[in-house]
């Protein structure tokens, strides 16, 4: 069994691993200086290893701080770039679409493929209101208020982003070639 290992310390370790210092630290993340020593001090409890030697001008990373660091940064960067790409993508969407999807698709594809999948659609996302459009016409999601289009076609439509789906395979009738 692994130690209890108190997350939220990891932000304070990271800052003063790169700053050396509490205090700096602390004006980074605007905490105290205080603050970012009692975590640093959690943490290495629920360790059970010394991660700095604190002099009087500063700190020194010891062995295990650095061992720490190589695989808890990488971690950090990735809750970091999740955290953005959350955040980012709750400002662009509008007020009030929290959870629902509006899709628009061509006709065929609605009957022909869509219709067969939406129940399982609702048994995976019951919460979701799902908003099906079906027009034949290129629409601008942004601008028609739909959160995604679904096309046949070779993408590389320019202004948007077009993402494969399934690859079309031509049926050959038997007897021809």
């Amino acid at each position: 069994m692994f130690p209890h290992l108190p997350l939220d310390s990891l932000p304070f370790f990271d800052a003063s691993m790169r700053h050396t210092s509490f205090v700096a630290a602390a004006d980074e993340l605007n905490v105290t200086a205080s603050a970012v020593s009692q975590r640093i001090k959690s943490l290495e409890q629920s360790l059970g290893v010394v991660l700095f030697e604190r002099l009087p001008h500063g700190l020194k990373p010891t062995e295990a701080a650095r061992l720490f660091l190589l695989e808890v940064r990488p971690a950090l960067n990735r809750l970091r770039v999740a955290s953005t790409r959350i955040t980012t993508r709750a400002r662009r969407r509008p007020a009030g679409r929290g959870q629902k999807l509006s899709v628009d698709m061509l006709p065929a594809l609605a009957t022909a493929r869509f219709s067969l999948l939406l129940g399982s659609f609702y048994e995976h996302f019951p919460d979701v209101e799902l908003r099906l459009s079906s027009s034949p016409a290129i629409s601008d999601p942004a601008r028609d208020g739909f959160d995604c289009c679904v096309r046949y076609g070779p993408g590389g439509w320019q202004g948007v982003d077009a993402i494969r789906l399934a690859q079309q395979v031509a049926l050959r009738q038997a007897g021809r070639r």
